[in-house]
Order: structure tokens, then sequence, then C-alpha cells
């Protein structure tokens, strides 16, 4: 939203749960003043995450779950 330090309560949630950002995106809506951001995680527990994200207002629309690669 317009809200000012949506982003810096987003990188608090992910440092607070001992994740690292891989990568974001911040992509425009059509409605005026909202925002999708996509995060990419490293973490062992993204539920965790997922629940303090909603807990905080933020409405996340699509998770996938860890995936184990093996080199």
């Amino acid at each position: 939203g317009e809200k000012l330090g949506e982003l810096e309560k987003i990188i608090s949630i992910v440092n607070q749960n001992k994740a690292l950002i891989l990568s974001m995106i911040v992509l425009p809506r059509r409605k005026k003043g909202d925002w999708m951001i996509e995060l990419r995680l490293n973490t062992k527990n993204p539920k965790k995450i997922i629940q303090n994200f909603k807990k905080d207002g933020f409405n996340v629309t699509w998770a996938v779950a860890p995936v184990k690669e093996e080199w």
C-alpha cells in the first residue's frame, strides 16, 4: 500500500526468522498505490515467516515449499 515503512517491516520479519533474502522483485499492481512483492528466501521454515507476514497484515498469495537440490 501507500504506507511508509512497509519494506522495512518485510525485511524485519525476514531477519527475525533468521532467513536470507536471495532476491526481491517489486511490481506495481493495477490498483493505484498497491504493490506486489515477490521474495525468494533461504530458510528452513517458510511457514513461520508466512504466518508473521499475515499477522502483520500482508496478503500472502502464493508460497512454494523448499526444494532439496542435489549436486
